[in-house]
């Protein structure tokens, strides 16, 4: 699609009133899909360069594209075909699979999916998990709604982290790492255990994934159209040039470890305290933690090219505040609408996910 056509997707970001202004988010479990498949890098192939845990859409295969996603539809407020609590929420999203070091654990993992020894005996003492869960944040991060030039186009894919770093993020912008909550994101894992006890999604290291949020209005479904601001900021909003900054797509992976160094003999040194006075420490190298990524070839994926994909195949759905609360779902097009832009009257709720697969969207 050219930048001729985009008056089907444009706003004009003018928002009706602050206070109807939210960001959203939705919980998806792991879907029971994981194989080397890649639709957006790779489509068609069985034979990828890593083993992906999917989320969301469980009729995900090699060849899907936004159009199949969305083609299974929704019924009422549930629906069968998602594995996230949104029933609306038919997009994919995936992550490359889990591969715990030797001592590593998995505290918190997917129901019905233990994790199992690596078949490969190059790494026999290698443990293989799959993500618990991932919660995906649709937001304005930080920007002013004024800036952002159209909600996420329906049809887009997108890959976001960096699937090639050669060592940890100089800086937080496409990837970083948390312990849930409000704990600091950080350029390396962690240990968890202190805040597991918190109120809140506190369940072990979390990784954050930002989507490239800079479009350049050509066909939403190549994700080379899709850049990074220039910026070296977490929150950085300024896009390069031809480019149009859209709302944040922020898929989060839970990967139910709670300490990424067990099993190495620094453990009792993987505390953030001691992680932050490394990085600030001329010459120190903090601790790698002892999880990483498994690839289809035999070789480790390291923990910092953590990376992740979103193909945005919703469902449409009309959020709105005038059917007595009964058709409350949305469509992302349409959330994004009324909760990031603020383009309506409609009362959007702070992290309004109650769940299970229900009318759960902000009424």
């Amino acid at each position: 699609m050219s930048l001729l056509a985009l008056g089907t997707v444009g706003l004009a970001a003018s928002p009706a009133s602050a206070d109807t202004r939210t960001d959203f988010w939705v919980f998806c479990n792991f879907n029971g899909v994981s194989a080397t498949i890649d639709p957006i890098e790779d489509p068609g192939s069985t034979m990828t360069e890593y083993f992906d845990d999917f989320f969301g859409n469980t009729t995900v295969n090699q060849n899907s594209t936004p159009s199949t996603l969305r083609s299974v539809g929704v019924s009422g407020d549930s629906n069968p075909y998602t594995s996230c609590t949104t029933a609306t929420d038919t997009a994919a999203y995936w992550f490359p699979r889990l591969l715990l070091g030797p001592g590593e654990s998995q505290t918190y993992g997917p129901s019905g999916y233990p994790c199992f020894a690596d078949p490969n005996s190059a790494y026999s003492n290698y443990t293989i998990c799959h993500g618990a869960s991932i919660r995906a944040y649709y937001d304005g991060d930080q920007s002013n709604p004024s800036l952002i030039y159209s909600t996420t186009p329906f049809g887009s894919e997108e890959v976001g982290g960096a699937p090639d770093a050669t060592g940890p993020p100089a800086n937080l912008q496409e990837i970083s790492f948390a312990c849930g909550g409000s704990t600091p994101d950080e350029p390396y894992p962690y240990d968890c255990s202190p805040y597991i006890d918190l109120p809140g999604d506190q369940n072990g290291v979390v990784v954050r994934v930002d989507m490239p949020r800079c479009w350049n209005g050509q066909d939403q479904s190549v994700y080379t159209n899709y850049k990074y601001p220039t910026g070296t900021g977490q929150y950085d909003t300024n896009c390069p040039s031809g480019y149009h900054l859209l709302p944040m797509v922020n898929p989060r992976l839970h990967t139910g470890i709670v300490d990424p160094c067990a099993g190495l003999s620094y453990d009792g040194q993987c505390t953030l305290a001691n992680e932050q006075n490394c990085l600030n420490t001329p010459g120190c190298t903090p601790y790698a933690p002892n999880f990483n990524f498994e690839r289809s070839r035999g070789s480790i994926l390291p923990w910092y090219d953590a990376h992740a994909d979103f193909m945005n195949g919703w469902q449409y759905g009309d959020h709105n505040a005038a059917d007595g609360g009964t058709d409350t779902l949305g469509g992302l097009d349409d959330l994004e609408e009324d909760c990031l832009l603020g383009m309506s009257t409609v009362t959007c709720s702070p992290n309004p996910h109650t769940g299970p697969n229900s009318d759960n969207m902000p009424t």
